[in-house]
């Protein structure tokens, strides 16, 4: 018996393709295995794939770019945060806490960018899962971020562009800021019992005597 496979994934062959029904990570897309269970990676659960991916295209590298490791999370969220800051001193909850800063003309507008940048750019991470998890129509946590946010943002560029005045952009970065720490928290959390269970499995005979 091979003790080894009960913690290491089976590897396909060179000559086979993933099948044409897979499981894959919305978060970690190059995560696919044959069977559902959750990503080794982040823990998430694995949504239904119906389509054939070449073994080729299964080992293709992992762009680190996309925003899908530890490392992005963690950049990310120091951005967010550090932008989301003088966003908090131009809310209502500063005005209320009587530690609101001084209003200047056009200030919401100056606001609005920075709350686009924080959208656009550490928020991408919740819109492009939640983009995969619907195609997999299994929709899940990152769709009800990324509806929550999106709605928020919207609402915030609708009332300021029309003349209310009145936007949720605290809110949005803050949401996207703590979303991000949190999922930091869990991918590292994952990665550890990984690696144990990694430095576990090289102490198991690779057969029985």
């Amino acid at each position: 018996m091979n003790y080894s496979n009960l913690f290491r994934s089976k590897k396909e062959s060179d000559d086979e393709g993933i099948p044409r029904t897979y499981y894959s990570c919305p978060m970690h897309p190059e995560i696919n295995k044959e069977k559902p269970g959750m990503c080794p990676v982040c823990g998430m659960n694995l949504v239904e794939i119906k389509k054939r991916v070449s073994t080729h295209d299964e080992h293709m590298p992992h762009n680190k770019h996309e925003g899908h490791d530890t490392a992005s999370f963690l950049k990310k969220f120091w951005i967010s945060l550090f932008l989301t800051i003088p966003i908090f001193f131009y809310s209502e909850m500063a005005s209320m806490l009587g530690v609101g800063a001084d209003k200047f003309p056009g200030y919401q507008y100056v606001l609005l960018l920075v709350g686009s940048f924080i959208f656009f750019y550490a928020g991408s991470i919740f819109l492009t899962s939640a983009y995969r998890e619907l195609k997999a129509k299994m929709p899940g946590m990152m769709t009800l971020i990324a509806l929550a946010i999106s709605v928020a943002y919207f609402y915030s560029v609708f009332s300021i562009l029309s003349g209310m005045m009145h936007d949720l952009l605290f809110e949005v970065s803050s949401l996207i800021t703590i979303m991000l720490l949190g999922h930091w928290i869990e991918m590292k959390s994952v990665q550890g019992a990984q690696g144990a269970l990694d430095e576990l499995a090289k102490l198991l005979p690779d057969k029985a005597e």
